[in-house]
Parts: C-alpha cells; structure tokens; sequence
C-alpha cells in the first residue's frame, strides 16, 4: 500500500507518534510519504503518488481543519482510506461521525494500525479491529503495550528529510508513556477511564534503548540538545535514573532539557541530573492561586514547593522554564498577577504563559460545561490553540483582553525588573495589538534558544528557524 503521513503543520518539536506508525509502516513493507496538510505541497504530492490511505494525526485544536482536509481527500478520491488517529479522536471519538473519515484509531495505535493495514491489504474487514472506530462498530481499546522496548524506533527520516526538522539541532525523545497524575485539564483522566484493566499507565523504556536511539540520530542528523517531552521525566531518584546517568553521560554527552513535577525534586535528583547534562528543566506553576491549583486543577503542589524547586535546580546550574495558564474558570485579574509575583518568587529563568483551553475528555472541560461557562454547550467547542482568547463566557471582553496581554507580555515582565511596573499598571490595559505579538516573539525566542534550548545558529539557521517559529505562531496573532 501507498501510505501519505500527515498533521496539520509541523513546529520545532516532532510529531514522535506519527514517526512510531511510519516505522510500523515500513516494516511491514508499504510505501510512506509525507505532507503536512496545511503546506501547499500536499495536494501536488497526493495527486502524484495517488495514496490507498492517508493517515492523519490531529489534536483538538486541529478539529476544524482536519474536517476540511478530509473533504477535499474525498472530492479528489472516493476510495482513498482515511484513518485518523492522536489525541483528538481519543478524547473524542464522535469524531467519526461528524467528518468523511472511514475509521478512527482510539488510544495508542501501535498494534491496532498494524492490524488495520494487515486487513487492508488482504481486503478483509476492519470492522473488529480493537481501538478502531467505524461508523458501523466501536471496538474497546487492546491492553496496553507493556514492554515499550519491543517497538520500533520512531522512523525520523521522513518527516526530517521533507522539512526543516532534519536541519534543526533540537530532537525530541520519549522515556515513557503514560502519566500517574490526575490534574483536571488534562487528557490523563479520561485516558486512565479508557485503559481501566488494560495494564500499567507509566511504563517506562530501558536506558539502553533510549540510549541507543539516541545514539541513532546523533550519528544521521545534526543534534546539540535533547528534548525529553515526557509529562515527567523521572520520578525520584531511582535506579532508572542512576543509569541513565551514567550511560548518557558516557556515551551521549549533549545538554538536554525535561519536564518534571516541583514535588519530586531534590537537591539529589538536581545533582544527578546536571551530572548527566541537564541544562534546563520545565516545572509547571500553572496558577499562582493555591487553592485553585489544589481545588479546580487537582494539582496537588504548593507554592512552598514549586519555589523550593526551582531554588534547587537554579542552585545546581539548571535553569528554569514554568508555564502559567491564564483564564482558568472563575479566576481574576488578580490571581492572573499572583501568577506573575509567584514566577518572580521562585526566580525562574523563563516563565511561558496560555490561556486555558478546555479540552473534551477532560475533567475541567465537563467543569465548564456543568457551569454553563461554554456558550454553546450543545456541541463541543474546539478553540484552535491555548494563545487565543479565552472562549469561557465567565469573563467579559475587557478581562480577555487583559488576558491576552498578559500571554504576551508576561514572560517579559517576570524577567525584566525594570520593565515589570509598566507593563502590570499600565500595558496590559492596553487593546492587544501586534507590536505586543513581536515584542513577545522576541522575548520568548530568545530565552527559549538561548536559555531553555541553547544551541548554535550560523544566520541561515537562524533565519530558517525564525521563519519557522513565526510562521506557527503568526496564525494567533489576532
């Protein structure tokens, strides 16, 4: 079979799902092509290599583009099998009948997209196929996969060698799967309903085969910095980690940055970490309101720990990136600015800012629905990202407006001191405008390359890359 891979756009960080299903893919002997849906290319390339599928990931921001994609796929070709997978589908499965997909992969697709091609290609029925979803069948998701080292490497040759990520010098890398928090607006909740009795949520690779992959792409692709995107790199100081510091530092010897909750780290854990070449570390504050972050977002971490955190890490040489969602539910100007003191509090190198989108499928989403906070509650409502405005109509059009300057000035005044004062009592009052979007382009971009992700950029790079960030970020300049 001729397989076309496809997201809506790529960014900075790899579509590692979707590289999984293409390793899938070619070991099992289809051809794999590559277009992100919304680059020009897609078209000519679908017209030319005239797929049997097209396999899409999409997340919920993508909801409405998708659905136009897909139209187009089948006013061009009837017969062209659309499968559509990731965390959209996942969280919200009526998808299948609200758009021209022919099936629809529930949770992780490993197996379930090897069987699906296995059913195409002998023509057979694909009407029982475990976590996929027809108009005519739901099928429950296959217990999880248990021993991550048994699949494929994430097949990075495609996507890299068809844009610009091949070139860039930040690759991402998973660790584990799964998360054994519950925090309110995340997918995990939902995620744990559905693989209730299907197996262990974390599991976790061995150090070897994380190592090994890295050592893969170190060898084929330019790389200067590793991004672990897991929700939690580690959690505490355990034997995985002592090993993996001792590898990594051994036989890989290149900075990296990960995720991980305030409450695991220690002055241990930090030490350990920079010993292997940890260099930064995102840990989350979310909201500067205790109460809200314990009561409304089910995250059980408190200021005293989230300071302590970043203390420990700063301490240790690792800076700090935190990221602060604005608009939760029943929030206030002035929790937003307590948002803001308990950054500079915790003296973090780099405090990012969205605004609260709340998702299907998650526990704060059913939250706003049960409020009546959603203007049309009859429908799901799919904001296309967490820099837009708030879409609660707990808020009025002047708050969102604050918001908003806030998402883009607040990483700007939790760093500058000077700048701080003007910006809280005065900026933020101000209509959202596109100097304050540059202005914050700029600012970001320069902690995030030069602070969270170092790395070196001859000019074309950097042009390349700039081109890159902006075109992704210009589309919610409004």
């Amino acid at each position: 079979m001729k397989i076309l891979f496809s997201v809506e756009d790529l960014f900075v960080v790899e579509p590692l799902g979707l590289m999984q299903l293409i390793a899938i893919a070619k070991k099992l002997g289809h051809q794999c092509y590559f277009a992100a849906y919304k680059d020009k290319k897609f078209f000519s390339l679908f017209k030319k290599i005239k797929p049997d599928m097209v396999a899409i990931s999409i997340m919920s921001i993508s909801d409405r583009s998708s659905k136009e994609i897909i139209k187009k796929i089948k006013r061009y070709n009837p017969d062209t099998f659309v499968l559509v997978g990731g965390p959209h589908p996942t969280y919200y499965p009526d998808f299948i009948k609200n758009s021209l997909a022919d099936a629809i992969c529930v949770g992780e697709g490993d197996e379930a997209f090897a069987d699906i091609l296995q059913a195409l290609t002998r023509n057979k029925s694909i009407q029982k196929i475990a976590n996929i979803y027809t108009r005519n069948s739901q099928n429950p998701p296959r217990p999880l996969v248990e021993n991550l080292d048994k699949l494929p490497f994430p097949d990075r040759d495609l996507i890299y060698q068809n844009s610009e990520l091949g070139r860039m010098k930040l690759k991402s890398f998973m660790a584990t799967r799964g998360c054994p928090y519950d925090c309110s607006y995340c997918f995990n909740n939902a995620y744990k309903k559905l693989y209730r009795g299907k197996g262990k949520i974390l599991r976790r690779r061995s150090v070897e085969s994380l190592i090994e992959e890295i050592e893969w792409v170190q060898a084929n692709y330019p790389l200067e910095i590793i991004r672990f995107g897991d929700d939690n790199f580690v959690e505490g100081e355990t034997e995985w980690l002592e090993e993996f510091v001792r590898k990594y530092s051994q036989r890989i010897k290149l900075p990296f940055y990960c995720l991980l909750r305030p409450n695991v780290v220690t002055p241990r854990l930090a030490k350990l970490l920079k010993k292997a070449g940890c260099v930064s570390v995102a840990t989350s504050i979310e909201t500067g309101n205790e109460r809200l972050r314990s009561q409304l977002l089910n995250r059980l971490v408190t200021d005293k720990q989230i300071i302590s955190a970043c203390k420990i890490l700063v301490k240790n040489g690792i800076k700090t990136y935190t990221n602060i969602m604005l608009g939760l539910p029943e929030t206030t100007i002035n929790d937003e600015l307590d948002s803001i003191k308990l950054a500079v509090r915790s003296k973090t190198t780099c405090a990012a800012f969205t605004i609260f989108t709340p998702f299907p499928g998650t526990a704060l989403y059913n939250y706003c629905q049960e409020k009546n906070y959603l203007s049309n509650t009859k429908a799901p409502v799919f904001p296309r990202s967490t820099t837009d405005r708030s879409i609660l109509n707990c808020f009025t059009e002047k708050e969102k407006d604050i918001q908003k300057n806030l998402m883009l000035l607040g990483t700007l005044a939790v760093g500058s001191k000077i700048l701080r004062k003007p910006i809280l009592n005065w900026l933020i009052y101000w209509p959202p405008n596109k100097l304050f979007f540059y202005l914050s382009f700029l600012v970001r971009n320069y902690y995030y390359y030069c602070h969270i992700w170092p790395m070196s950029l001859d000019f074309w790079q950097f042009l390349k890359t700039v081109k890159l960030v902006l075109k992704h970020d210009r589309r919610y300049i409004e």
